[in-house]
């Protein structure tokens, strides 16, 4: 559990740093609605991902004590990603759809990324470990 934890920190830390990046390039490029939408498809995503987190480990401890399980929160993510779809086909000359769109997806992306490096040091911290080095 604890190293879910770190993977959702290290994913937010990623996400917010995406995140400032995308606010700067809104205020310098031209592309500003392609990015606004990014932005807030990235925000949206990043308040997803802490709300699973947190409900994650709400559910585990409540598993551990033999309690009654809560919901993961869905109706809530999809909401989210509800509000996001409003707002961009409310304001289409502000914020473009498929930023959003990928935005969101982008969450996904890096979690994974993330993943997938982080299980290839493991593999190679331990094959060091086993030959001794």
């Amino acid at each position: 559990m604890e190293e879910y934890i770190r993977q959702v920190k290290r994913l937010s830390i990623t996400l917010c740093s995406v995140l400032i990046a995308s606010v700067i390039l809104w205020l310098l490029t031209s592309y500003s609605t392609w990015v606004a939408g990014f932005a807030l498809g990235l925000f949206i995503g990043l308040f997803n991902t802490l709300l699973t987190g947190i409900k994650v480990h709400r559910f585990s401890e409540a598993i551990a004590q033999g309690g009654r399980r809560a919901g993961l929160g869905m109706a809530t993510r999809f909401s989210m990603a509800i509000l996001g779809a409003l707002i961009a086909t409310r304001f289409p000359e502000h914020v473009s759809v498929v930023g959003l769109i990928v935005g969101i997806l982008a969450t996904q992306v890096f979690a994974v990324g993330d993943a997938i490096y982080f299980q290839k040091k493991n593999q190679h911290t331990s094959q060091i470990g086993e030959r001794g080095e």
